[in-house]
């Protein structure tokens, strides 16, 4: 042992006493393989350079203390979770997007049941509409239940046009409205006219129809009425003026148009202004006096052609 030096009277006993060896004495050929253990080293002694790499395992690490600032950024992978561990609180408001939501079918759409639970709303069918089914189950798409709703059979644009007739009407509805809204004839004075007809064309013959109108102006106090059991067509309106801002608006029921035991039945409602600039106001009723297979109406005016206004015809659902 080269390296001691010092009293010697000891050495011969294989006893060497501390106050026999210098400081920086002992080198590691002097340290026995295994010898030095935890006992032997001041607290705080052991630095990063004494640790050799790839040493200290998990074993190693005490319960609980790896701390965020251990960890270096993008360090926690997937692999590093525990299934099920990631609750809500760990989510930051806003982080899941569309991108991250799994996979669903097409048109369903999420709601919640009665135990809070998401679920998923089956896709409806053209025409359904989205229904409430009540508290404690989720809404379902849904065919909306028949009666008092309005279908669009048809709408005309009038353009310098004679008339405008609108096809296609059937058995499927007990009711149609006919709506015209800002019809201006080509020739002032004149009336507005509704037709029916069947697939072999519009009925126009000198005793086709029935009618009666009840009509009253804004200048006077008395009430006209016309009346006619075999005319060409059923007027539906007092003589309408085409003086610019001038102009027709009615509404007439057309009833029972497919019972082929019933003549087919108008009622309704308008009002215009006349040649004279007066405000006509007006109803009335009237009939195809025999009862066909009605498939179309049509709106013109007594002579003369539409210059401008708009014909549209509903078929109304009653169940």
């Amino acid at each position: 042992m080269s390296g001691i030096v010092g009293d010697n009277t000891n050495r011969g006993s294989g006893t060497i006493k501390s106050s026999s060896v210098g400081a920086d004495d002992i080198t590691g050929a002097e340290i026995a393989d295994d010898s030095i253990d935890s006992e032997h080293y001041v607290d705080g002694s052991i630095d990063n350079a004494h640790i050799a790499d790839d040493a200290i395992d998990s074993e190693h690490y005490a319960a609980a203390s790896i701390d965020e600032p251990h960890l270096a950024d993008n360090s926690v992978d997937s692999r590093a979770y525990v299934d099920g561990s990631i609750d809500p609180e760990h989510l930051a408001d806003n982080a899941v997007t569309l991108a991250k939501m799994a996979s669903g079918t097409d048109g369903n759409i999420i709601s919640y049941d009665a135990s809070g639970d998401p679920v998923a709303i089956a896709t409806g069918s053209d025409g359904q509409v989205l229904t409430s089914t009540g508290a404690g189950s989720p809404p379902a798409f849904e065919t909306p239940a028949g009666g008092g709703s309005w279908t669009l059979i048809g709408t005309g644009e009038a353009s310098n046009s004679a008339s405008i007739t609108i096809t296609g009407l059937d058995s499927t509805y007990d009711t149609y409205a006919c709506v015209m809204s800002a019809l201006v004839p080509q020739t002032n004075g004149r009336y507005v006219w509704l037709r029916v007809g069947d697939s072999s064309g519009i009925d126009e013959g000198a005793s086709d129809y029935s009618y009666n109108t009840f009509n009253k102006l804004d200048t006077t106090g008395t009430l006209s009425t016309e009346y006619d059991s075999t005319y060409h067509a059923i007027p539906v309106s007092f003589d309408v003026g085409n003086t610019s801002g001038y102009g027709y608006g009615g509404m007439y029921f057309l009833h029972c148009p497919g019972d082929s035991g019933v003549a087919p039945l108008f009622s309704g409602t308008y009002t215009n202004v006349s040649a004279a600039g007066r405000f006509s106001m007006g109803m009335g009723n009237g009939a195809r006096k025999t009862a066909i297979t009605l498939d179309r109406i049509q709106c013109l005016f007594a002579t003369g052609n539409i210059t401008s206004g708009r014909f549209s015809v509903y078929g109304i659902a009653h169940a």
